[in-house]
Protein backbone atom coordinates (compact mmCIF):
# COMPACT_ATOMS: atom_id res chain seq x y z
CA UNK A 1 0.00 0.00 0.00
CA UNK A 2 0.94 3.62 -0.66
CA UNK A 3 1.16 6.16 1.79
CA UNK A 4 1.84 9.84 1.12
CA UNK A 5 2.52 12.52 3.30
CA UNK A 6 0.59 15.11 3.45
CA UNK A 7 -2.44 14.75 0.95
CA UNK A 8 -4.61 17.58 0.63
CA UNK A 9 -6.59 18.17 3.86
CA UNK A 10 -4.53 16.60 5.85
CA UNK A 11 -3.83 19.29 7.04
CA UNK A 12 -5.84 22.42 4.77
CA UNK A 13 -2.16 23.54 4.37
CA UNK A 14 -0.22 20.37 2.90
CA UNK A 15 0.90 21.99 0.10
CA UNK A 16 3.01 24.90 2.07
CA UNK A 17 3.55 22.28 4.91
CA UNK A 18 5.05 20.06 2.15
CA UNK A 19 7.14 22.59 0.98
CA UNK A 20 9.12 23.34 4.05
CA UNK A 21 11.15 19.87 3.30
CA UNK A 22 11.73 21.37 0.05
CA UNK A 23 15.79 22.11 -0.17
CA UNK A 24 16.13 19.87 3.05
CA UNK A 25 15.45 16.80 1.42
CA UNK A 26 16.66 16.48 -1.75
CA UNK A 27 13.92 14.61 -4.06
CA UNK A 28 14.40 11.07 -4.90
CA UNK A 29 15.29 7.59 -3.18
CA UNK A 30 15.92 7.51 0.28
CA UNK A 31 14.83 3.69 1.32
CA UNK A 32 14.16 0.47 -0.37
CA UNK A 33 13.55 -0.23 -4.03
CA UNK A 34 16.78 -1.95 -3.91
CA UNK A 35 15.94 -5.34 -5.54
CA UNK A 36 14.06 -6.40 -8.91
CA UNK A 37 12.91 -9.15 -9.03
CA UNK A 38 11.77 -10.38 -12.55
CA UNK A 39 8.14 -11.25 -12.98
CA UNK A 40 8.00 -11.50 -16.78
CA UNK A 41 10.27 -11.30 -20.11
CA UNK A 42 9.88 -7.56 -19.80
CA UNK A 43 8.40 -6.68 -15.98
CA UNK A 44 9.18 -7.57 -12.45
CA UNK A 45 8.86 -5.61 -9.32
CA UNK A 46 10.84 -3.50 -6.77
CA UNK A 47 10.91 -5.10 -3.41
CA UNK A 48 12.61 -3.17 -0.57
CA UNK A 49 14.91 -5.60 1.19
CA UNK A 50 18.18 -4.31 1.80
CA UNK A 51 17.21 -0.91 2.89
CA UNK A 52 13.82 -0.67 3.56
CA UNK A 53 12.42 0.82 6.89
CA UNK A 54 9.90 -0.16 9.28
CA UNK A 55 7.90 1.42 11.27
CA UNK A 56 6.04 0.78 14.92
CA UNK A 57 2.64 0.71 14.70
CA UNK A 58 -0.45 1.91 16.49
CA UNK A 59 -0.59 -0.89 18.90
CA UNK A 60 3.11 -0.10 20.21
CA UNK A 61 3.83 -3.72 19.52
CA UNK A 62 4.50 -4.45 16.31
CA UNK A 63 6.08 -3.24 12.91
CA UNK A 64 4.90 -2.67 9.37
CA UNK A 65 6.67 -4.69 6.13
CA UNK A 66 9.76 -3.16 4.86
CA UNK A 67 9.02 0.44 3.60
CA UNK A 68 10.79 2.04 0.34
CA UNK A 69 10.74 5.62 0.35
CA UNK A 70 11.28 8.50 -2.39
CA UNK A 71 10.44 12.28 -1.59
CA UNK A 72 8.86 14.42 -4.66
CA UNK A 73 10.38 17.62 -5.58
CA UNK A 74 7.05 19.56 -4.00
CA UNK A 75 8.25 17.81 -0.56
CA UNK A 76 5.68 14.86 -0.23
CA UNK A 77 6.95 11.51 1.06
CA UNK A 78 5.70 8.38 -0.71
CA UNK A 79 6.27 5.63 1.37
CA UNK A 80 5.75 1.72 -0.17
CA UNK A 81 5.55 -1.33 2.08
CA UNK A 82 5.12 -3.79 -0.64
CA UNK A 83 6.54 -4.77 -4.43
CA UNK A 84 6.14 -2.14 -6.58
CA UNK A 85 5.43 -3.53 -9.97
CA UNK A 86 7.40 -2.24 -12.78
CA UNK A 87 6.30 -2.58 -16.65
CA UNK A 88 6.58 -0.70 -19.56
CA UNK A 89 10.57 -1.95 -20.71
CA UNK A 90 11.51 -2.82 -24.29
CA UNK A 91 13.30 -5.83 -26.20
CA UNK A 92 16.76 -4.38 -27.01
CA UNK A 93 16.89 -7.33 -29.25
CA UNK A 94 18.00 -4.51 -32.46
CA UNK A 95 20.24 -2.81 -30.95
CA UNK A 96 24.10 -3.67 -30.78
CA UNK A 97 24.77 -1.79 -28.11
CA UNK A 98 24.24 -1.87 -23.90
CA UNK A 99 21.04 0.34 -23.20
CA UNK A 100 20.09 2.17 -20.03
CA UNK A 101 16.43 2.62 -18.65
CA UNK A 102 15.45 5.25 -16.17
CA UNK A 103 12.97 3.64 -13.57
CA UNK A 104 10.95 6.91 -12.22
CA UNK A 105 8.27 7.88 -10.02
CA UNK A 106 6.30 10.52 -10.69
CA UNK A 107 3.96 12.31 -8.70
CA UNK A 108 1.03 15.53 -9.05
CA UNK A 109 0.06 17.12 -5.77
CA UNK A 110 -4.00 17.40 -6.19
CA UNK A 111 -6.34 19.72 -4.34
CA UNK A 112 -8.19 16.79 -3.46
CA UNK A 113 -9.00 14.43 -0.32
CA UNK A 114 -6.86 12.00 -0.26
CA UNK A 115 -4.54 13.74 -3.04
CA UNK A 116 -2.98 11.78 -6.02
CA UNK A 117 -1.04 8.64 -6.01
CA UNK A 118 2.21 8.40 -7.15
CA UNK A 119 2.43 6.09 -10.72
CA UNK A 120 6.09 4.31 -11.61
CA UNK A 121 7.32 4.00 -14.90
CA UNK A 122 10.31 3.38 -17.53
CA UNK A 123 11.88 6.32 -19.46
CA UNK A 124 13.61 4.33 -22.49
CA UNK A 125 17.56 5.14 -23.00
CA UNK A 126 18.91 5.88 -26.37
CA UNK A 127 20.37 2.89 -28.74
CA UNK A 128 24.24 3.48 -29.82
CA UNK A 129 25.33 3.51 -26.41
CA UNK A 130 24.71 3.32 -22.46
CA UNK A 131 23.68 6.48 -21.92
CA UNK A 132 20.95 7.34 -18.83
CA UNK A 133 17.70 9.00 -20.66
CA UNK A 134 16.48 12.57 -19.33
CA UNK A 135 13.77 13.22 -17.69
CA UNK A 136 10.69 14.06 -19.81
CA UNK A 137 8.38 15.87 -16.65
CA UNK A 138 11.54 16.81 -14.50
CA UNK A 139 8.64 18.74 -12.06
CA UNK A 140 6.86 15.63 -11.07
CA UNK A 141 9.55 12.99 -11.91
CA UNK A 142 11.92 11.63 -9.64
CA UNK A 143 14.66 8.69 -10.16
CA UNK A 144 14.09 5.67 -8.82
CA UNK A 145 16.78 3.11 -9.93
CA UNK A 146 18.38 2.04 -13.50
CA UNK A 147 18.36 -1.33 -15.64
CA UNK A 148 21.44 -1.97 -18.28
CA UNK A 149 19.94 -4.29 -20.64
CA UNK A 150 22.78 -6.26 -22.05
CA UNK A 151 23.04 -5.24 -26.39
CA UNK A 152 20.85 -7.77 -28.63
CA UNK A 153 18.75 -9.16 -25.56
CA UNK A 154 15.18 -9.42 -25.85
CA UNK A 155 14.14 -9.78 -22.14
CA UNK A 156 15.46 -8.74 -18.59
CA UNK A 157 17.21 -11.79 -18.42
CA UNK A 158 20.73 -11.06 -17.91
CA UNK A 159 19.73 -7.06 -17.04
CA UNK A 160 21.81 -5.68 -14.58
CA UNK A 161 19.40 -3.16 -12.17
CA UNK A 162 20.80 0.10 -9.90
CA UNK A 163 19.26 1.48 -7.57
CA UNK A 164 19.14 5.13 -7.57
CA UNK A 165 21.74 7.01 -5.02
CA UNK A 166 20.55 7.55 -1.68
CA UNK A 167 21.41 10.98 -1.17
CA UNK A 168 21.83 13.07 2.27
CA UNK A 169 20.53 16.21 3.77
CA UNK A 170 20.56 18.95 1.96
CA UNK A 171 21.76 16.99 -1.16
CA UNK A 172 24.83 16.15 -0.68
CA UNK A 173 26.20 13.12 -1.93
CA UNK A 174 27.28 10.80 1.18
CA UNK A 175 29.72 8.22 0.86
CA UNK A 176 29.12 4.65 2.52
CA UNK A 177 32.16 2.59 3.08
CA UNK A 178 29.68 -0.62 3.16
CA UNK A 179 28.70 0.32 -0.05
CA UNK A 180 30.31 0.19 -3.87
CA UNK A 181 30.96 4.04 -4.61
CA UNK A 182 30.79 5.51 -8.13
CA UNK A 183 32.85 8.85 -7.92
CA UNK A 184 32.31 11.15 -10.94
CA UNK A 185 35.25 13.63 -9.36
CA UNK A 186 38.61 12.04 -8.89
CA UNK A 187 38.85 11.30 -5.10
CA UNK A 188 41.89 12.32 -3.26
CA UNK A 189 42.50 10.20 0.21
CA UNK A 190 45.50 11.23 2.33
CA UNK A 191 45.99 7.77 4.60
CA UNK A 192 47.95 4.50 4.03
CA UNK A 193 46.97 1.29 3.21
CA UNK A 194 43.37 2.41 1.39
CA UNK A 195 41.68 0.42 -0.79
CA UNK A 196 40.09 3.17 -3.53
CA UNK A 197 37.41 1.38 -5.66
CA UNK A 198 35.59 3.58 -8.05
CA UNK A 199 34.45 3.90 -11.42
CA UNK A 200 35.69 7.41 -13.55
CA UNK A 201 33.96 8.00 -16.33
CA UNK A 202 35.51 10.77 -18.54
CA UNK A 203 35.12 11.47 -22.63
CA UNK A 204 38.42 13.13 -22.64
CA UNK A 205 40.65 15.22 -20.55
CA UNK A 206 43.19 13.64 -17.50
CA UNK A 207 42.86 11.21 -15.26
CA UNK A 208 43.89 12.71 -12.11
CA UNK A 209 44.82 9.60 -9.28
CA UNK A 210 45.41 11.30 -6.10
CA UNK A 211 46.09 9.99 -2.72
CA UNK A 212 48.23 9.42 0.22
CA UNK A 213 51.23 6.63 0.75
CA UNK A 214 50.24 3.26 0.27
CA UNK A 215 47.22 3.32 -1.72
CA UNK A 216 45.52 0.66 -3.40
CA UNK A 217 43.78 2.17 -6.24
CA UNK A 218 41.52 0.29 -8.90
CA UNK A 219 40.19 2.46 -11.32
CA UNK A 220 37.87 1.66 -14.03
CA UNK A 221 37.85 4.38 -16.68
CA UNK A 222 34.63 4.38 -18.97
CA UNK A 223 35.34 6.14 -22.09
CA UNK A 224 32.99 6.69 -25.29
CA UNK A 225 35.93 7.93 -27.82
CA UNK A 226 39.04 6.79 -28.72
CA UNK A 227 41.73 6.80 -25.56
CA UNK A 228 43.73 9.37 -27.42
CA UNK A 229 41.17 11.78 -26.27
CA UNK A 230 42.01 11.40 -22.64
CA UNK A 231 45.20 13.72 -22.84
CA UNK A 232 47.08 12.12 -19.85
CA UNK A 233 46.52 10.05 -16.75
CA UNK A 234 48.25 11.16 -13.20
CA UNK A 235 49.84 8.83 -11.10
CA UNK A 236 50.16 9.94 -7.50
CA UNK A 237 53.67 10.08 -6.23
CA UNK A 238 53.10 8.00 -3.06
CA UNK A 239 55.24 5.35 -1.88
CA UNK A 240 54.24 1.69 -1.96
CA UNK A 241 51.46 2.27 -4.42
CA UNK A 242 49.55 0.36 -6.51
CA UNK A 243 47.21 1.39 -9.44
CA UNK A 244 44.68 -0.94 -11.57
CA UNK A 245 43.64 0.37 -14.02
CA UNK A 246 40.75 -0.82 -16.40
CA UNK A 247 39.73 1.05 -19.23
CA UNK A 248 36.50 0.11 -20.86
CA UNK A 249 35.00 1.37 -24.28
CA UNK A 250 31.59 1.50 -25.17
CA UNK A 251 29.83 3.03 -28.15
CA UNK A 252 32.49 1.57 -30.72
CA UNK A 253 33.64 -2.00 -31.51
CA UNK A 254 37.39 -3.27 -31.39
CA UNK A 255 40.59 -2.47 -29.55
CA UNK A 256 41.18 0.99 -28.28
CA UNK A 257 44.62 1.55 -29.44
CA UNK A 258 47.18 4.25 -27.53
CA UNK A 259 49.74 5.79 -28.83
CA UNK A 260 51.83 7.44 -25.43
CA UNK A 261 48.83 9.03 -23.81
CA UNK A 262 49.62 6.62 -20.54
CA UNK A 263 52.89 8.08 -19.56
CA UNK A 264 54.33 6.46 -16.53
CA UNK A 265 56.45 8.93 -14.17
CA UNK A 266 60.07 7.68 -14.74
CA UNK A 267 59.89 6.42 -18.40
CA UNK A 268 58.13 7.11 -21.62
CA UNK A 269 57.46 3.91 -22.29
CA UNK A 270 54.38 3.44 -25.18
CA UNK A 271 51.44 0.38 -23.91
CA UNK A 272 49.05 -0.89 -26.28
CA UNK A 273 45.56 -0.28 -24.27
CA UNK A 274 42.87 -3.23 -25.23
CA UNK A 275 39.37 -2.44 -24.35
CA UNK A 276 38.02 -4.58 -21.20
CA UNK A 277 41.77 -4.91 -20.07
CA UNK A 278 43.32 -4.50 -16.56
CA UNK A 279 46.65 -3.10 -16.19
CA UNK A 280 48.59 -2.70 -13.39
CA UNK A 281 51.19 -0.41 -11.83
CA UNK A 282 53.47 0.00 -8.82
CA UNK A 283 55.75 2.20 -7.70
CA UNK A 284 58.14 1.35 -4.98
CA UNK A 285 59.35 5.07 -4.04
CA UNK A 286 56.87 7.30 -4.98
CA UNK A 287 58.54 8.89 -8.26
CA UNK A 288 59.22 5.69 -10.82
CA UNK A 289 56.33 3.60 -11.92
CA UNK A 290 56.63 0.02 -13.82
CA UNK A 291 54.16 -1.66 -15.37
CA UNK A 292 53.67 -5.50 -13.47
CA UNK A 293 50.86 -7.10 -14.65
CA UNK A 294 48.20 -7.14 -17.36
CA UNK A 295 45.02 -9.04 -17.62
CA UNK A 296 42.22 -9.48 -19.80
CA UNK A 297 38.69 -10.75 -19.75
CA UNK A 298 39.73 -12.15 -16.08
CA UNK A 299 42.19 -14.51 -17.56
CA UNK A 300 46.03 -13.26 -17.35
CA UNK A 301 48.18 -12.42 -20.10
CA UNK A 302 51.02 -13.72 -21.03
CA UNK A 303 54.48 -12.22 -20.57
CA UNK A 304 57.82 -13.34 -22.99
CA UNK A 305 61.43 -11.99 -22.41
CA UNK A 306 63.53 -11.65 -25.12
CA UNK A 307 67.86 -10.28 -24.83
CA UNK A 308 68.77 -7.96 -27.43
CA UNK A 309 72.21 -10.16 -27.38
CA UNK A 310 75.37 -8.00 -28.42
CA UNK A 311 74.72 -4.62 -29.46
CA UNK A 312 77.08 -1.55 -29.71
CA UNK A 313 74.93 1.51 -29.92
CA UNK A 314 77.19 3.71 -29.68
CA UNK A 315 77.87 2.76 -33.36
CA UNK A 316 75.15 0.71 -34.48
CA UNK A 317 71.63 2.45 -34.60
CA UNK A 318 69.27 -0.38 -35.55
CA UNK A 319 68.58 -3.30 -34.06
CA UNK A 320 66.34 -6.71 -35.06
CA UNK A 321 65.17 -9.13 -32.51
CA UNK A 322 63.41 -11.92 -33.53
CA UNK A 323 59.65 -13.09 -31.95
CA UNK A 324 58.01 -15.78 -32.52
CA UNK A 325 54.31 -14.23 -31.76
CA UNK A 326 51.44 -13.06 -33.46
CA UNK A 327 51.50 -9.68 -33.75
CA UNK A 328 47.61 -9.61 -33.52
CA UNK A 329 48.12 -11.12 -30.04
CA UNK A 330 50.69 -8.49 -28.60
CA UNK A 331 49.43 -5.99 -26.18
CA UNK A 332 51.97 -4.13 -24.39
CA UNK A 333 56.04 -4.18 -24.47
CA UNK A 334 58.70 -2.69 -22.27
CA UNK A 335 62.35 -2.50 -22.79
CA UNK A 336 65.10 -2.27 -20.77
CA UNK A 337 68.42 -1.57 -21.83
CA UNK A 338 71.74 -2.11 -20.02
CA UNK A 339 74.97 0.14 -19.94
CA UNK A 340 78.58 -0.81 -19.82
CA UNK A 341 78.78 0.14 -15.95
CA UNK A 342 75.48 -2.53 -15.47
CA UNK A 343 72.64 0.08 -14.52
CA UNK A 344 69.51 -0.49 -16.42
CA UNK A 345 67.86 1.97 -18.14
CA UNK A 346 64.45 2.74 -20.17
CA UNK A 347 64.79 2.63 -23.81
CA UNK A 348 62.14 5.29 -23.82
CA UNK A 349 63.66 7.35 -21.26
CA UNK A 350 66.77 9.87 -21.86
CA UNK A 351 68.15 12.00 -18.73
CA UNK A 352 69.99 14.14 -20.97
CA UNK A 353 67.17 15.63 -22.98
CA UNK A 354 64.64 16.12 -19.64
CA UNK A 355 63.06 12.60 -20.41
CA UNK A 356 62.36 12.54 -23.86
CA UNK A 357 62.30 9.71 -26.12
CA UNK A 358 65.79 8.35 -26.34
CA UNK A 359 64.71 5.47 -28.17
CA UNK A 360 61.70 3.77 -30.76
CA UNK A 361 61.04 0.67 -31.66
CA UNK A 362 58.10 -1.12 -34.89
CA UNK A 363 56.27 -4.34 -34.37
CA UNK A 364 56.78 -6.27 -37.34
CA UNK A 365 55.82 -9.82 -38.04
CA UNK A 366 58.17 -12.23 -36.50
CA UNK A 367 60.67 -9.05 -35.13
CA UNK A 368 60.82 -5.69 -33.29
CA UNK A 369 62.93 -3.17 -35.06
CA UNK A 370 65.08 -0.99 -32.33
CA UNK A 371 66.26 2.06 -32.90
CA UNK A 372 68.10 4.65 -30.53
CA UNK A 373 67.91 7.97 -31.11
CA UNK A 374 70.86 10.06 -32.70
CA UNK A 375 72.25 12.52 -30.07
CA UNK A 376 70.38 10.85 -27.52
CA UNK A 377 71.88 9.45 -24.35
CA UNK A 378 72.38 5.41 -25.92
CA UNK A 379 74.30 7.50 -28.61
CA UNK A 380 77.55 7.09 -26.53
CA UNK A 381 80.34 4.83 -25.26
CA UNK A 382 78.99 3.62 -22.55
CA UNK A 383 77.22 1.48 -24.57
CA UNK A 384 79.37 0.79 -26.88
CA UNK A 385 81.08 -2.46 -24.87
CA UNK A 386 81.26 -5.71 -25.59
CA UNK A 387 78.54 -7.22 -23.75
CA UNK A 388 77.15 -10.30 -24.01
CA UNK A 389 73.42 -8.85 -23.77
CA UNK A 390 72.69 -5.45 -23.79
CA UNK A 391 68.83 -5.36 -22.73
CA UNK A 392 65.70 -7.47 -22.45
CA UNK A 393 62.08 -6.76 -24.34
CA UNK A 394 59.17 -7.76 -22.30
CA UNK A 395 56.08 -8.30 -24.35
CA UNK A 396 52.65 -8.62 -22.46
CA UNK A 397 50.28 -11.31 -25.33
CA UNK A 398 47.22 -13.45 -25.61
CA UNK A 399 47.52 -16.54 -25.81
Amino acid sequence: MQTRFLNHLDPLTSFEANAEFVGLFEPGRYRGFDVFVQSGPLAGGLRHIGTGTRKTLIDNATQSAQQGLNVTRQGVFVFEDAEVPIAGFNSNAANAFDRIDLIIMEHEWLASLGGQAAIYSVIQGADGGPVVPDFTATPKQTAVGQMLIPASDANLNNAIYTPATILGLGGTNSAYLDQPQEFIRPQGFGFSALDYASRYTAASGTLDVQGGTGNNYSISLLTTDDLDTLTSVLFPFTKGSTVRLKITQTGTAGFITETGNITLPGENTTHLISSGAIYEFFTEDGTNWELVGVSKNASTLTSLVLETGVWNMDTTAILVVAHPLTIGKIRSIDIMIESDAGSLVPFHFDVDLGGAAAGSYTVEPAQLVLARLTGGSFDDASFSGAVNNRGYVTIWYED
